[in-house]
């Protein structure tokens, strides 16, 4: 499916016909409609990379704190645990906080960045 099909590029198309009659050019509207979906495609692409490029440093951060900090603690408690399970589990502890930064606070900063700046 072509951008001339898209609804807009037909409204503006038909908008701009009956200002001008006969002397409307059709390519303006479709490469403007094209040029819009490929820069919103493009900026939704960087917008997701750049989020999940954050996500996944402060996770390896967390991650490394929250073993840093709990391993001293409890070495005998600890010790009744295979190292590979009390690894899952703490990966697992830290994995659910990837769903609170991806869902609420990555789209509530996003929110106020944009407030501040309109």
């Amino acid at each position: 499916m072509g951008c001339w099909r898209c609804p807009d590029f037909l409204a503006a198309s038909g908008l701009a016909g009956l200002a001008v009659l006969f002397t409307f050019n059709y390519m303006l509207q479709a490469a403007g409609v094209c040029g819009a979906a490929i820069f919103h495609t493009a900026g939704r692409y960087a917008e997701r990379v750049v989020s999940h490029n954050a996500t996944f440093r402060v996770l390896s951060h967390l991650r490394v704190f929250t073993f840093n900090k709990i391993l001293p603690l409890s070495p005998g408690s600890i010790a009744r645990f295979h190292q590979a399970e009390l690894l899952n589990r703490l990966v697992a502890d830290v994995n659910t906080l990837d769903h609170l930064y991806l869902r609420v606070i990555s789209p509530l900063t996003s929110v106020a960045v944009v407030i501040l700046v309109v």
